[in-house]
């Protein structure tokens, strides 16, 4: 084959990621449905957690390769992708930034920085769909980084923990998403009160609401690879 028979083509992974995150959710909340009374038990139980902590860290894996994707095309000579038809000015912007947005920064501070350098305004920090990609960052690095803690929990049934108590990943994520049909209020919220189907629906649906937040604000929606949140996971 020569030369002139060839083509190029771009591989983009943040669908893939996102789509992973969805899967890994789905399949949390066929286990859900399907256990009995007290929940999954042996293997099924750890199939269970692996699913939903899957499904976490695919939803911030597909924040972080899109946002290093848009970043990349800005590059390109001819951005035909994510950026296809955003003002060559904007573009300019960017690209005169992408050494800088090439090193490692978090992912959030990553787009608020994509975003200043394309319109001059970082995203609204209050705004739930920050917030909430925050979270799940956080979360996805707690997982990474767990090295095992004791952690207090009530020591008999109907004893709340006191606040001061309470593990910080409990405080800033309680009331985000409800516990699964098992789990009980007196258990400890991590492990078992946190990874739970309702905790992977809730991943998928922040990395979604965040990526078309983003995505609509550089101007780049029309292309984004999803019109619409799954059914699955609405």
């Amino acid at each position: 084959m020569g030369d002139l028979d060839r083509s190029l083509f771009k591989v983009q992974l943040s669908a893939y990621h996102f789509y992973a995150s969805e899967i890994f959710a789905v399949a949390a909340a066929k286990i859900e449905n399907e256990a009995g009374e007290h929940g999954p038990t042996g293997r099924g139980l750890y199939e269970y957690r692996a699913n939903v902590m899957a499904s976490v860290m695919e939803a911030v894996a597909c924040l972080e390769a899109y946002a290093n994707e848009v970043v990349a095309e800005s590059g390109d000579a001819r951005p035909a992708l994510l950026l296809r038809g955003m003002p060559a000015t904007k573009i300019s912007r960017l690209a005169a930034v992408r050494q800088d947005l090439r090193r490692t920064h978090p992912v959030v501070e990553k787009c608020d920085r994509i975003v200043q350098a394309i319109d001059g305004h970082a995203l609204d920090h209050d705004d739930q769909r920050y917030v909430n990609a925050v979270l799940l960052v956080n979360l996805r690095n707690h997982l990474v980084h767990f090295d095992g803690e004791w952690m207090e929990v009530p020591s008999y049934e109907g004893l709340s923990v006191p606040q001061r108590g309470r593990h910080r990943i409990e405080r800033v994520l309680m009331g985000k998403f409800p516990r699964d049909r098992f789990t009980h209020h007196t258990d400890p919220f991590f492990p078992d009160q946190c990874l739970g189907a309702p905790c992977a629906r809730w991943a998928c649906v922040s990395a979604y609401q965040y990526s078309t937040w983003f995505a609509n604000r550089i101007g780049a929606m029309e292309c984004f690879f999803l019109t619409q949140l799954p059914e699955s996971v609405r």
